[in-house]
């Protein structure tokens, strides 16, 4: 009798360690515990939360694959900060007011402008004194520079280039009043290595670009390319790869060529002119991408990385191809092009993805062929895919495996206004 009663208090002592076990193991928190890892439960996730206005997502820090999908805040209490990753949802409103009162506050001519249709895409904080804030709005902004056809404004600062356009640019909240990076810098609101971080979160917000990385990529390029070096303007910073860094860059006063692309991983690579390339450098050597993965310094994992800022993966980039696949397997003859070479999975491509929004992925593609279809039989549904005669004329979303125009998606209310702002 003892014997049994003993086995059973153990047995009763041993089910709870290891509901403890996995209780503890799943416990998530917003300091970095949560979820069973690659070691079962003898491992803990820890991570970091990457956030904007929006949405949320983990960035695990144990060296773990696996990454969350992001989602939207959620703050079910009412109490102004998000149920998960504790981001204060306050800020939204004060900042979208103190832009508009600073945007006011720096224009003395008369303008009409419906503020409803401005707002605060992300908030990077303090910089010295001044807020750093990007922005989203229908409007071209009121900043002096040099005016492109297509409604943007580039300013160029010791050797970077900042592009303001009507989709999303980042600002300068000084004082009441509203600053470029390059009117901050030169009122002295902010020093040179603060003209930097804004280009890193100008062009990559997940990277970190400083005034060492400046000087470095400033060196390589005087001994690379010297009689040049004084010329060169940074246009992009992708972060930092295997010990090299990625950027694209221009040369001032020399002639522009034609607009060049690069294809790898079913990601297409889109470049204004040829020289303004991604480049693949240390403190003493230079590449092209292509260079730098065919020497094993770039790879497959990096090349998503550069592509989506982190974003993508080949599951995701499979995942949205293969519906525009396997549509032209279904409405073109072949399926081979109007030149009657063949069309296989590799001849599509992502040109931009734009994100995830409330569960549905948002990118415009593309496809190496010229496709011949026929759509007797294709359902009026169906014929939008292709409205415009192929895969590159329109945004798509991808929504529980299936395939949406742009347009497709809003009417159903997948995505709303504030994607189509994005994307357009």
């Amino acid at each position: 009798m003892k014997k049994t009663v003993l086995k059973i208090f153990i047995m009763i002592l041993s089910l709870v360690f290891i509901i403890s076990a996995f209780a503890s193991c799943g416990d998530k928190n917003a300091n970095g515990g949560g979820d069973n890892g690659k070691d079962g439960g003898n491992h803990k996730h820890t991570f970091v939360w990457n956030y904007d206005i929006e949405s949320h997502q983990k960035e695990f820090t144990c060296g773990c694959e696996k990454e969350s999908n992001s989602a939207l805040h959620d703050d079910s209490d009412g109490d102004g900060y998000c149920d998960f990753c504790n981001y204060n949802l306050n800020t939204i409103a004060e900042l979208s007011d103190m832009f508009k009162t600073a945007y006011a506050n720096s224009f003395e001519e008369e303008f009409e402008i419906d503020f409803e249709k401005i707002y605060v895409k992300n908030y990077f904080g303090m910089l010295g004194d001044a807020h750093i804030v990007k922005m989203g709005s229908d409007y071209i902004p009121k900043i002096s520079g040099e005016n492109y056809p297509d409604g943007a404004y580039i300013q160029r600062v010791e050797g970077m280039e900042f592009r303001y356009d009507r989709s999303f640019s980042i600002y300068l909240i000084y004082d009441g009043k509203l600053y470029s990076a390059k009117s901050a810098y030169e009122n002295n609101i902010i020093d040179f290595n603060g003209l930097c971080k804004v280009f890193g979160l100008h062009t990559s917000q997940k990277h970190t670009f400083n005034e060492k990385i400046y000087n470095t990529l400033k060196n390589t390029l005087k001994s690379v390319e010297p009689e040049r070096a004084e010329l060169f303007e940074l246009m992009k910073y992708y972060g930092e790869f295997n010990g090299y860094y990625a950027v694209s860059y221009a040369y001032l006063g020399l002639q522009a060529t034609a607009a060049f692309e690069e294809c790898y991983n079913n990601l297409l690579f889109l470049y204004a002119y040829r020289s303004s390339r991604i480049r693949i450098m240390n403190d003493t050597e230079m590449y092209t991408l292509g260079e730098a993965i065919e020497k094993g310094i770039i790879t497959d994992d990096d090349i998503y990385e550069l592509h989506g800022g982190g974003r993508l993966n080949k599951e995701l980039v499979e995942e949205m191809l293969t519906p525009a696949y396997e549509f032209t397997l279904k409405y073109s003859d072949g399926p081979v092009d109007i030149n009657g070479d063949e069309i296989t999975f590799d001849s599509f491509f992502i040109r931009h993805y734009y994100g995830e929004y409330n569960g549905c992925h948002v990118f415009s593609m593309g496809c190496s062929r010229l496709i011949k279809f026929d759509l007797t039989n294709a359902s009026e549904e169906e014929k939008q895919i292709i409205k415009y005669g192929g895969f590159r004329a329109q945004a798509y979303v991808l929504h529980e495996g299936k395939l949406y125009t742009l347009d497709q998606a809003l009417e159903a209310r997948l995505v709303g206004q504030k994607v189509k702002d994005l994307v357009y």
